[in-house]
């Protein structure tokens, strides 16, 4: 087993939200949650590998066709093969096949 997590760098300054659940979530430190988990991990012998989230909300995770126009808001709608899916899950499917690790 291995545990994929997205590479979460610069969140604050790419992320444009404006609600109180994402503000809430903002003040969490991704680097201080990547080290609990990487600490836990660790203590399972599970290695945990950053992967480049670079297009993995706009992929198609059943045909693998690319596009911005495949996502509207929280839905994922490939508009080559029609798979339907919450984006968020689409994309973490996406991560979790994904080979390309972070720089």
């Amino acid at each position: 087993p291995m545990m994929k997590l997205e590479q979460l760098d610069d969140i604050r300054s790419t992320c444009r939200s404006l609600k109180q659940a994402d503000r809430t979530i903002h003040s969490w430190s991704f680097y201080q949650l990547k080290q609990f988990i990487k600490e836990r991990a660790l203590k399972f012998n599970i290695p945990v590998v950053d992967i480049n989230p670079y297009k993995t909300s706009q992929t198609c995770f059943c045909c693998k066709h690319a596009d911005k126009g495949n996502r509207h808001k929280e839905t994922f709608k490939c508009k080559k093969c029609r798979y339907k899916n919450h984006a968020d899950l689409n994309a973490a499917n996406n991560i979790a096949i994904s080979t390309s690790l972070a720089v």
